[in-house]
């Protein structure tokens, strides 16, 4: 790892009580590393805002529209093929994000909230279909009231880590991106979203795979590295790659450990998980 990394995780900061006492630094940038793998392919996509890899199904990936009429699901391939659509019980106010768990459940996330009129946003917990299965309505077998715990705000991501729920908010001031979670506890599905640190990156759209976060910046994924053991979300940075490209929309970690985004142009593009990738303990 290069110093710079070392110095940096030096830093990690740990939540404690509302906030973190300072805030996360910033990746060092590395030289680009993408490539184009596909484009979407199903018209009924018209933006694909967020994007999950399933874990049970492999080489299929979750997508959905931004908000509309249409309340649907999309299990699409790494090429953008459409493999099925999936009618969801939920209205899709604006749907923002889809994560994924370990436990084989999907998570809708409804945050969007431009106007900031909403005083509260909903986060759907659906089981996951098989894609080669006859298509079924989802009916969410869990949904989130999340209120905010203080003015509302316009959010575009979500992501899992074991027991809680992480939003990103999207702020339009140039000022850092807040992060927030909540409990998935059955018995807290009605909360006020926790506020935990700030991210040293405005841009919102994130990946997680439990040991490492990514976010899309407006010049490219940056990539910190989670302590999995902290009581709370702790971040070492990692890297920075530079990719042009403002119209990325959704972003996730591939099984294999690659980082893979959608973008409203319609492109799937693929980030290598880099080989000299270290985790701040030494282990790759």
């Amino acid at each position: 790892m290069p110093p710079v990394f070392l110095a940096a995780c030096a830093v990690c900061l740990f939540a404690s009580g509302e906030a973190f006492a300072a805030q996360t630094t910033r990746p060092s940038t590395q030289s680009a590393a993408f490539e184009l793998v596909g484009r979407i392919q199903a018209p009924a996509i018209r933006e694909s805002s967020g994007v999950a890899a399933s874990r049970r199904f492999p080489g299929v990936y979750w997508t959905h529209n931004d908000g509309g009429p249409l309340s649907s699901i999309y299990a699409i391939t790494r090429e953008g093929r459409l493999l099925a659509e999936f009618p969801v019980q939920a209205r899709n106010i604006d749907w923002e994000d889809i994560a994924i768990d370990e436990s084989g459940h999907l998570y809708l996330a409804d945050i969007g909230n431009n106007s900031a009129r909403r005083r509260s946003v909903l986060v759907h917990q659906l089981d996951e279909p098989d894609p080669a299965q006859p298509v079924q309505p989802l009916r969410p077998r869990r949904t989130w009231e999340l209120r905010y715990p203080a003015e509302p705000f316009d959010a575009e991501s979500l992501f899992i880590i074991a027991d809680y729920g992480y939003m990103i908010s999207k702020n339009r001031d140039f000022s850092p991106a807040r992060v927030y979670r909540f409990a998935l506890d059955p018995a807290g599905e009605k909360q006020i979203l926790q506020p935990l640190t700030t991210l040293p990156l405005r841009t919102p759209v994130i990946a997680a795979d439990g040991r490492r976060l990514a976010v899309m910046t407006v010049t490219g994924p940056a990539l910190f590295h989670i302590d999995p053991d902290a009581p709370d979300l702790a971040l070492c940075p990692a890297w920075q790659t530079t990719f042009l490209d403002p119209l990325a929309e959704g972003l996730c970690f591939t099984t294999d450990g690659d980082l893979l985004a959608t973008t409203e142009g319609r492109r799937i593009v693929v980030f290598p998980r880099r080989l000299d990738e270290q985790e701040p303990d030494g282990k790759r």
